[in-house]
């Protein structure tokens, strides 16, 4: 479930005032530590406007892209395969190179 940022505060709040352990709040408001204590971190160094929902990272968006290295590699090996089928007058072989796809 999703929180916006005041019910997130109204959470610390309820943590913060209960007469309970923390541990026990929190499984009666069915939200794990872990998770509470990020918010309580954020709200703590940036208030209010921190515990807003941030927008996930593009890197995070894309989990497939070819990192740089990796795009370089499979050009060394395509230029490595052409140079090989030039000097043998064979046709090389890129079946089994992966195709290389870069966004």
């Amino acid at each position: 479930m999703r929180y916006t940022a005041s019910d997130k505060m109204e959470i610390i709040r309820l943590v913060e005032e209960s007469s309970l352990p923390v541990r026990q709040t929190l499984a009666r408001l069915d939200i794990r530590r872990s998770t509470f204590y990020n918010w309580l971190k954020r709200y703590e160094e940036g208030g209010l406007d921190a515990l807003a929902d941030r927008k996930p990272s593009p890197i995070s968006l894309v989990w497939n892209k070819l990192t740089q290295s990796a795009i370089c590699g499979q050009i060394r090996l395509r230029l490595l395969l052409l140079l090989v089928s030039i000097e043998t007058g064979c046709k090389a072989s890129t079946g089994s190179v992966l195709p290389l796809r870069v966004r």
